[in-house]
């Protein structure tokens, strides 16, 4: 069963259908997680067609293999830049479009609905991963029935 991330705020929806991924296993075997100290342009984490759940095992396993990251333990969704709907532009806030390249993300969510509201952050900078992390208080998660 496909699922896809809708906006809060009006209902549309904002990606392609996707499947998720889950567990442990799945990430090692679909995920390009490498983490080192140098430049990676183009390093897209989540492959396109999927959600990855930073949560539970997954979690554990990411604070386990990088300690330090997400201190607050809070679980995240990543997905491919690529399975953002058009209808997701990038916010009038210059101040949440940094980067040198591209996106570096750390100045909150940085790409809006086409009514507005801010529904996550793309990270694409020439430092960071390639990805978009959604805004769990502007948008949800529907199963394609």
């Amino acid at each position: 069963m496909k699922t896809a991330l809708f906006c809060s705020n009006c209902n549309s929806r904002i990606s392609n259908w996707l499947d998720e991924i889950e567990t442990i296993s799945e990430m090692n075997r679909l995920c390009d997680l490498r983490n080192d100290d140098r430049y990676v342009e183009e390093v897209h984490p989540v492959p396109k067609g999927y959600v990855l759940r930073v949560t539970n095992s997954v979690l554990a396993e990411r604070q386990r293999l990088v300690p330090g990251w997400n201190e607050e333990g809070r679980s995240e969704d990543w997905m491919n830049l690529g399975d953002v709907l058009e209808r997701v532009g990038l916010t009038d806030d210059l101040s949440r479009l940094n980067g040198c390249c591209g996106l570096d993300g750390g100045d909150g969510p940085n790409r809006v609905c086409s009514c507005g509201s801010l529904v996550g952050t793309e990270n694409s900078d020439c430092w960071t991963w390639h990805q978009f992390v959604p805004n769990p208080k502007t948008t949800y998660w529907k199963k394609n029935d």
